[in-house]
């Protein structure tokens, strides 16, 4: 867990603000560790004994900035899930046929279960 990675003198209580956080990081895990990293600078700047929920407000990504992020993830899973790409998509995207592209069996194999 984050929370005993960072260097303060009191563990901050994240669990009891766990759906803030969880909202605000739209659930990925990268975007917590760079929002409680910008937090913990200004703690350990300001000589804070731990992370506040002020402190997790301020440097928190904006609800705007959360749904967008939220809305191109969850689209993009459904992209992925509808079998949206596919080798024979990209061959076609890229303007390309089976008999310009003999060289890459794969995806001619991939283009042909596709068709």
């Amino acid at each position: 867990m984050f929370r005993y990675s960072l260097p303060l003198a009191v563990e901050p209580e994240l669990m009891k603000h766990w759906e803030y956080c969880y909202a605000h990081s739209i659930g990925c895990v990268g975007i917590l560790k760079d929002w409680l990293l910008r937090a913990c600078c200004e703690a350990l700047e300001t000589n804070a004994r731990t992370l506040t929920i002020k402190l997790l407000e301020r440097h928190a990504l904006s609800v705007d900035q959360c749904e967008t992020l939220a809305t191109e993830a969850v689209e993009g899973e459904a992209r992925l899930s509808h079998g949206g790409a596919s080798p024979g998509r990209l061959l076609r995207l890229l303007g390309l046929d089976k008999s310009r592209v003999r060289s890459l069996p794969i995806l001619v194999e991939a283009q042909a279960k596709d068709a």
